[in-house]
């Protein structure tokens, strides 16, 4: 009988991003976005790990991360793929890892679980939430097994591969998309994620609308963000957040 993996988050965070600086501080409902981020994913219980950089710039962001409790791991700031594999070193290959950013803070918990159960219902090394089954831009997550990550921190060499992560896993095992979230929502249209203040806006409306930001469910937040009069249609190039 085969013990089930060790699944671990490790939500990817800087504050030097382009287009709106340090929007990973901005407090929603009195929390910084990529703690909140970091809140949400953890609230079944599952551990969740912060990876920055060494960057001074960043010094600020590990001081509050550590201040609520959240394990901290700094790395390159170039190179967040060295960051992952440095946040992983006490797993075992057959492990899980679940890729987060700072600036998406609608995955939660039940989102995640989703994903841990067809990953491991499949058998497979990768997979994604993506806004081809119909979720918002910005409802995303990653997961892969640790062994993949491994491979892809000794075999990935470009700026890219290193910078985004996954893109040497998904050209080595597939990128795929979870079954059970094909053609389910039809919320493709919708941006949720923190890349510009626009975006920052509408998402501290969203979540003025909710009782406990941390318990609300990523559905619920959807069905609020597509209310909103000045709900968007479609995303747009963004910078990388971690």
């Amino acid at each position: 009988m085969h013990s089930s993996p060790r699944v671990v988050a490790v939500l990817q965070a800087r504050t030097s991003s382009g287009r709106l600086p340090a929007k990973v501080l901005l407090p929603i409902n009195g929390t910084p976005v990529a703690v909140l981020a970091a809140l949400r994913a953890g609230r079944g219980g599952l551990e969740v790990r912060l990876a920055t950089s060494t960057d001074p710039t960043d010094d600020s962001l590990a001081l509050i991360a550590t201040e609520y409790g959240l394990p901290v791991v700094r790395g390159s700031l170039e190179d967040p793929l060295s960051r992952f594999t440095a946040a992983t070193t006490d797993l075992d290959d057959g492990d899980l890892v679940v890729r987060l950013t700072g600036d998406n803070t609608f995955p939660d918990s039940d989102l995640i679980g989703e994903l841990v159960e067809e990953i491991i219902r499949s058998g497979g090394s990768y997979l994604r939430t993506s806004t081809d089954s119909g979720l918002p831009y910005g409802v995303s997550a990653e997961i892969f097994t640790v062994n993949a990550l491994r491979q892809a921190d000794e075999r990935a060499h470009s700026a890219a591969e290193r910078e985004h992560v996954t893109l040497w896993i998904r050209e080595k095992f597939g990128d795929a998309t979870p079954e059970t979230l094909a053609a389910t929502y039809h919320w493709s249209h919708l941006r949720a994620t923190v890349d510009s203040f626009a975006d920052y806006d509408r998402m501290t409306r969203v979540f003025a609308q909710v009782d406990d930001p941390v318990s609300v469910r990523w559905v619920a937040l959807c069905e609020l963000l597509a209310q909103l009069p000045d709900a968007p249609v479609g995303g747009f190039p963004r910078t990388v957040s971690g």
